[in-house]
């Protein structure tokens, strides 16, 4: 199976996980894209929906912990990049984003999502670390002085 074919499917499975609903009305930001959630929007550590153009979306609230310690938030909307194609998403945000998408995200991503939705915290492996490129505070994915990620967990607001 083609990675574009194995993205479709696992972020199929990915939007059909149980949660709230966003209802984000008419509503798209300067680019018509869903880059305006903010995190005022809900509690919950994610939620979905669709936008006008029917396109689907996942924000959610996720932290990085380091190995020195240090926790950078996240708050990122993986989103549906065209509405007749199902194996193309991309992240956006007002905030620093969980992973760097430039072209689409990988397949790897994908299931990394899935499984931090599913089980709530990934302790991260050099196979995450090596094809997820996670972000640090600077919103840069590229390694900050040897300071590697070492966990994702979900958060809700308080």
């Amino acid at each position: 199976m083609y990675e574009s074919e194995q993205i479709e499917t696992i972020s199929q499975e990915l939007y059909n996980i149980k949660c709230s609903i966003l209802d984000i009305g008419n509503r798209t930001g300067i680019t018509r894209y869903i880059d305006f959630i903010d995190t005022s929007e809900f509690n919950e550590s994610f939620k979905k929906g669709i936008d006008i153009f029917k396109r689907k979306f996942i924000s959610f609230r996720a932290n990085i912990e380091y190995l020195d310690g240090t926790i950078n938030e996240t708050f990122t909307t993986l989103f549906q990049r065209y509405s007749d194609e199902t194996n193309v998403w991309m992240s956006a945000g007002k905030n620093t984003l969980l992973f760097a998408t430039d072209g689409g995200a990988n397949l790897h991503q994908i299931k990394l999502l899935l499984k931090l939705l599913k089980e709530n915290k990934v302790d991260i492996t050099d196979d995450i670390y090596n094809n997820c490129r996670i972000t640090h505070s600077n919103n840069s994915w590229v390694e900050v002085d040897n300071n590697k990620p070492k966990r994702i967990y979900l958060v809700s607001k308080n």
